[in-house]
């Protein structure tokens, strides 16, 4: 089957001008839409009938009716995450209300199966017509090896190291710099971070870069290195924090309060405390919350543009789409100080003031 890549490839246009042209879009000359039209039709390209069928429904008012079947692949250890997984499961609710309202319908295929290796899986999507993959985040970084040639697909985060694909991404820079800024505006100055290892490099540092930035402001005396947790070491973790006799903890790890409980300190009397990611054991707290059912929404969109669009394999620049966040003001904060001044980061990473 051509496709407008094929069609690209060989007229020396680019996709999207390609696309653009079979549209008959103004936007690109006459001369060079009749060219590329003369050579679709010689290699006997077929317009994306669905694609078409969808436009005339959205164009009348009506329900999209059944387009096609997207994959939902993912590489847990356990074959339901959707069942014991809160985040993963209003991930696929979000996914599959966007697909369904969209003409799609999603399959889950568990990519750690025994005997579902990548050409396997590979064979099981083509029999069943799938030509549309949305990756799942996984919980360490991992690659997955299709027939990606075959494929649109799009993954969720940077847990896929191979291949590399475009991606749709919640904005941790966002989610830290809502952590700092509400912290500021409750009194707190003392702030440190405490993380996951593994925590900075899935999310490719972006957790970081606001509270650096914000390190960066202060006298050399006042700064404090983001400690990284060691779940079987709570000792280093309480002497870091007495050395700096922090205000206010913004973390990644539940381990963080209950070693400070255990040794006699409340929250938020003694130290105020925030989740800059997902946790489900301390739900009141104050935390970022990552909307992972608007995630879930934005990567079908991203899917489905690029079905519609025909872009199947792996691209040669991946784009990467990134989802806000938004805050939840919990009980384990605390306004301990009038603030007068301007909050910290009031514009450096926002568009607004939200």
């Amino acid at each position: 089957m051509t496709t407008l890549r094929d069609i690209a490839r060989e007229s020396g246009y680019s996709k999207t001008a390609v696309w653009l042209a079979l549209k008959d879009n103004p936007r690109i000359p006459e001369d060079t839409r009749k060219k590329i039209k003369e050579l679709a039709d010689s290699m006997g390209y077929k317009p994306n009938a669905a694609y078409k069928q969808m436009l005339r429904q959205v164009r009348a008012g009506k329900e999209i009716s059944y387009r096609a079947t997207l994959a939902l692949v993912h590489a847990f250890d356990i074959p339901d995450p959707e069942e014991r997984n809160p985040y993963h499961r209003e991930l696929v609710k979000g996914a599959r209300s966007q697909a369904k309202a969209l003409g799609y319908e999603i399959e889950s295929f568990w990519a750690k199966q025994p005997n579902m290796r990548g050409k396997r899986l590979s064979q099981i999507l083509e029999s069943r017509g799938i030509r549309g993959i949305i990756v799942a985040p996984m919980p360490t970084h991992r690659t997955l090896e299709l027939d990606w040639e075959k494929f649109a697909a799009v993954t969720i985060g940077h847990t896929l190291t191979k291949p590399r694909l475009n991606l749709v991404e919640v904005n941790n820079q966002q989610a830290m710099a809502l952590c700092l800024r509400n912290l500021h505006e409750k009194g707190y100055r003392k702030i440190g971070v405490v993380m996951r290892p593994d925590h900075e490099d899935i999310r490719r540092y972006g957790l970081s870069v606001p509270y650096l930035w914000m390190q960066s402001q202060l006298k050399e005396e006042d700064r404090a290195e983001i400690f990284l947790i060691d779940p079987s070491d709570p000792s280093s973790f309480m002497d870091w924090f007495e050395a700096h006799k922090f205000e206010a903890l913004v973390t990644t790890h539940t381990h963080v309060v209950d070693w400070l409980k255990q040794c006699g300190y409340s929250v938020p009397e003694d130290v105020g405390i925030v989740f800059s990611t997902p946790v489900y054991e301390y739900k009141n707290f104050a935390h970022v919350n990552q909307m992972p059912f608007k995630m879930g929404m934005a990567v079908v969109d991203m899917l489905d543009a690029q079905l519609n669009r025909e872009e199947f394999g792996c691209p040669s620049n991946p784009k990467v789409a990134y989802t806000d966040v938004d805050w939840f003001d919990g009980e384990s904060l605390r306004t301990i100080a009038p603030v007068n001044d301007q909050p910290i980061l009031h514009s450096v990473f926002f568009n607004d003031d939200a």
